[in-house]
């Protein structure tokens, strides 16, 4: 314990103004944090979301190299160094300075945002568990590897050069409405942290540079391939098995529903290529309790013909139909009863279009209870007991064109598109929105994966003159705000499950979506 503390107390000393500097961007971006109640935050608090880890990781970089373990010239090898001493004393290091002011960081923005931080401290010890697990470990541990600066800053650039490239791979068109494959990054994450302990530790026991390098390496391409191609209905399968699995789940189907109305021709895009054809079926999710609401995302589906011939999914949603190849989804992924949309390349649509085909499918359904609403006038602001806090307030887009912003922000995660509805009680008249249902473009890092608070928003446009043909949509009339009410829509996650069905005997051009065009 005596050396441990010598040893701390040492790279305090000599890392004191690196250690000012975080705590001095940290403050900053937890002043910018708790001052913000928009979604996307300001160009400062955007940059210091990536210059602030960076911080970090340069800290834990000179931290470790402050005693080389890589190489036989090392002054220190000669002291009566225990190597468990000198890494509880880097470690002990990592949490005084980079953990521990994170914490008292978040809990200050929770305090400022009127949440409770004891209330939520399971949570922000979980996030300081990721943040060593996707910063500390993995820096501590290519530090071990290096011998200098000269060596780690060529091999932390493309390391995380090749993340940024993957992660891009993986989800090219990333935006508040796709849910992210949490399960997928946690895995990768696991793997990274496992690979990084059995680093640190081998590299302070035994100092086995070769092969620590060469475990480190096996550690991160295990992780790329496991972020990269696991299929989706496994890691959703993962996801099933660690959440809490409904009782009546066992009863839950999915089926062709009654056709009462023609698909919505906007299915079928204008910038889809000719040569594609959308087909739209109508279906139905039964056997879920009433105030249960369920999320439906495709996982795998396949067409068989009555020849014997077998077409399957594309695996990637964003891939073009081609040949054989074929994109299927459920939309709305909300709705109850929706549409099984497949796009197909014209040639393989021409070729099974009037047989009698076979269709087996597999989804993926998260279960929502629906809590009750939250009604707030128009320019204030209320809280809902486990959710969070809500508050709307007009304001101007870049055009100079007045709109109603309605954000909602909770130290735990909102559920993906939330319903909002403004509703004008005295002519019974309602505009729907959803939380995150749309994105402004900017040209800066948006992305405040620090911050300890989820925060989602949607819009209403105001116009002056009313809009017969905006009946439930996000025109509003401004003569109707003052009489108008807001009312957030909250939900509770209640698990997760996957469904598989099967429709028989289906001819496709009975269900063809007429073009928009």
């Amino acid at each position: 314990m005596r050396l441990m503390l010598h040893i701390l107390e040492k790279d305090a000393r000599r890392l004191s103004w690196q250690i000012a500097v975080t705590l001095v961007l940290l403050a900053a971006l937890a002043r910018m944090d708790a001052g913000r109640a928009d979604f996307i935050p300001g160009s400062a608090e955007g940059w210091l979301t990536l210059l602030l880890p960076a911080a970090w990781g340069f800290l834990l970089a000179l931290l470790v190299l402050e005693e080389p373990l890589a190489g036989d010239r090392q002054f220190w090898v000669t002291r009566p160094y225990r190597w468990s001493s000198l890494l509880a004393a880097k470690l002990v290091f990592a949490a005084l300075f980079v953990h521990l002011p994170s914490l008292l960081a978040d809990c200050t923005i929770l305090a400022a945002r009127s949440f409770s931080p004891l209330e939520y401290l399971p949570l922000l010890l979980r996030k300081q568990v990721y943040l060593a697990g996707a910063l500390t470990l993995p820096t501590v541990a290519l530090a071990a590897l290096a011998r200098n600066l000269a060596q780690l800053v060529p091999a932390a650039v493309v390391v995380a050069g090749a993340a940024v490239v993957l992660s891009r791979y993986v989800d090219p068109f990333s935006s508040p409405w796709v849910a992210v494959d949490e399960v997928r990054r946690g895995l990768a994450l696991l793997t990274v942290a496992v690979a990084a302990v059995a680093v640190v530790v081998l590299q302070y026991a035994r100092r086995r540079t070769i092969f620590s390098r060469t475990l480190a390496v096996a550690g991160l391409l295990i992780a790329a391939v496991l972020f990269a191609c696991m299929p989706r209905n496994y890691t959703f399968a993962l996801q099933g098995a660690l959440s809490p699995v409904p009782v009546w789940s066992g009863s839950t189907s999915l089926h062709i529903a009654p056709r009462s109305e023609e698909p919505p021709s906007g299915l079928h895009h204008a910038f889809l290529p000719k040569k594609v054809v959308t087909v739209a079926i109508p279906i139905e999710l039964s056997g879920i309790p009433g105030g249960v609401q369920a999320r439906c995302e495709q996982l795998g589906l396949e067409i068989a013909s009555p020849r014997g011939d077998l077409y399957r999914a594309t695996a990637s949603p964003y891939a073009r139909p081609q040949g054989n190849s074929f994109q299927s989804s459920i939309f709305p992924p909300d709705r109850n009863p929706a549409w099984q949309i497949f796009r197909l390349d014209r040639s393989l649509y021409d070729r099974i279009k009037d047989e009698r085909v076979k269709v087996a499918g597999k989804a993926g359904a998260a279960f929502y209870r629906a809590g009750e609403p939250l009604w707030l006038p128009v320019g204030s602001g209320a809280a809902a007991p486990g959710f969070g806090r809500c508050s709307s307030v007009l304001t101007e887009d870049p055009l100079g064109r007045e709109m109603l912003k309605v954000v909602c922000e909770s130290p735990s995660s909102i559920p993906l598109l939330t319903r909002v509805r403004l509703v004008e009680t005295a002519a019974g008249t309602e505009w729907n929105q959803r939380l995150g249902d749309s994105m402004t473009n900017i040209h800066y890092p948006t992305r405040t994966w620090l911050s300890p608070l989820d925060r989602r928003q949607t819009f209403f446009h105001i116009i002056d003159t009313p809009d017969p043909s905006a009946g439930a949509g996000w025109l509003v009339s401004r003569a109707a705000l003052p009489a108008a009410r807001l009312a957030v829509f909250p939900e509770y996650a209640a698990g997760c499950t996957v469904l598989t069905y099967q429709m028989a005997d289906l001819r496709l051009s009975d269900f063809v979506v007429k073009s928009a065009r």
